[in-house]
């Protein structure tokens, strides 16, 4: 009975390994026995933490120059009269903005007007960036009958240098000086003229001792060829100009505020033109009306509503106007039409007569008139400009005053 046992028991054991042949299975090979791990060596104590020292960005820099005596590295100071006389306007750099009202491209800061840029779109949202990026908070002008030199400052101090790449005009402020050219002031030294006032000493005197006052050394525009802004930086390691001057003449810069000498012969120089672009004529509205605009001269009032005002716009866009001309410093006005007197009065415009070869100078207790006995043309503090401006007259054959509009008046010749 055992024996049947065990035989039972082998053929259980043949039929269950020929049962995994047939189903593909692989019978698990004898595993080799494991070898017994090496222990690992004792852990040992942590070195000691060691208090962090400041990382060194970058190698020992050689040790500095010797420093100058102040006697080289700082600006003298300027003399301060007439700066107290410049007015400053403060603004937020960050509220700057550009605005366009009618065909000009404008700057503003809250609700101050900085600049008036004509239609030049490029030039004011390029200052928009020079005054973010300098942070420019003040500004201010000097110059009689248009801005001549503008002064802009961070926070009461002279401006850093911009990060970004302009060009700029480097001059020495030592060296510049006043100078009378048969009536124009200039500031100018051996190379350059600066700026150009006109007939006018005390506008130049004080923009001299303002560059002086601030250490200014270097003149950058915005706008070109003609600039609609100017500013002058301090840079603190001035560019030195090794070559001489290629001209026995200085070298004149561009002007804000055009300056051109009238001449009249047997006369000399009796005033300045300014050019006007009457393609570019715009309308400004005031709280006393609305104003002819030739960017950035207001020319005057013209017209007390806004459908006046364009007609007469019109009236002198015909003629057309394209040099104001202004006689000494009283600032007698008229017009030139191409280096000649505008010829006719235009339909709709009043039309009053001038008796020129009765035109004569009268002295009227501290005030000088020119009249013709019938009608005072205009009115100065001396003899000298009123005999100027009645040889300028006579020179253009001006016999006729043409108003258009509410008061706007026109010489010109019939």
């Amino acid at each position: 009975m055992m024996r049947a046992q065990r035989i039972g028991l082998v053929g259980a054991v043949f039929f269950l390994a020929s049962v995994r042949l047939v189903s593909g299975q692989t019978p698990i090979p004898a595993q080799r026995p494991i070898a017994p791990r090496t222990p690992l060596p004792p852990v040992s104590a942590p070195p000691p933490v060691q208090a962090p020292t400041a990382p060194s960005a970058r190698p020992a820099a050689a040790p500095a120059p010797a420093r100058l005596p102040d006697s080289i590295t700082q600006m003298p100071e300027g003399p301060a009269v007439g700066t107290d006389r410049l007015k400053f306007t403060q603004f937020d750099p960050m509220a700057a903005e550009v605005r366009r009202t009618g065909k000009n491209w404008e700057l503003w800061a809250g609700k101050t007007r900085l600049k008036d840029f004509g239609d030049d779109r490029r030039a004011a949202y390029e200052a928009r960036r020079l005054i973010a990026e300098l942070r420019l908070s003040e500004y201010a002008a000097i110059g009689t009958n248009g801005p001549v030199m503008e002064v802009w400052l961070t926070e009461g101090q002279a401006p850093p240098l911009p990060g970004f790449a302009r060009e700029v005009i480097p001059f020495d402020p030592e060296s510049l000086r006043v100078i009378d050219d048969r009536g124009s002031f200039l500031i100018a030294n051996d190379r350059h003229v600066l700026f150009n006032f006109g007939p006018h000493p005390d506008d130049a005197q004080q923009a001299l001792a303002i560059i002086q006052q601030y250490g200014f050394n270097e003149l950058g525009f915005i706008g070109s060829p003609n600039p609609r802004m100017s500013s002058l930086l301090k840079n603190g390691t001035p560019r030195r100009q090794l070559t001489p001057a290629m001209s026995r003449f200085p070298q004149a810069l561009p002007q804000l505020t055009p300056r051109q000498a009238l001449e009249i012969p047997g006369w000399g120089r009796v005033g300045e033109r300014t050019p006007i672009d009457p393609i570019k004529l715009d309308l400004r509205k005031t709280a006393d009306g609305w104003h002819l605009i030739s960017a950035p001269f207001d020319l005057g009032p013209i017209a007390t509503s806004e459908h006046q005002a364009r007609i007469a716009m019109q009236m002198v866009q015909r003629f057309p106007l394209t040099e104001q001309v202004r006689i000494g410093k009283e600032g007698f006005v008229f017009y030139l039409s191409h280096g000649a007197a505008p010829r006719g009065v235009p339909l709709g415009a009043r039309r009053i007569p001038i008796q020129v070869h009765e035109l004569a100078v009268k002295e009227q207790g501290p005030t000088v008139n020119l009249t013709d006995g019938r009608r005072v043309l205009a009115s100065f503090s001396s003899t000298d400009e009123a005999q100027l401006a009645l040889a300028a007259i006579r020179h253009f054959g001006l016999n006729c005053i043409c108003e258009i509009g509410s008061g706007f008046r026109i010489l010109v010749k019939e």
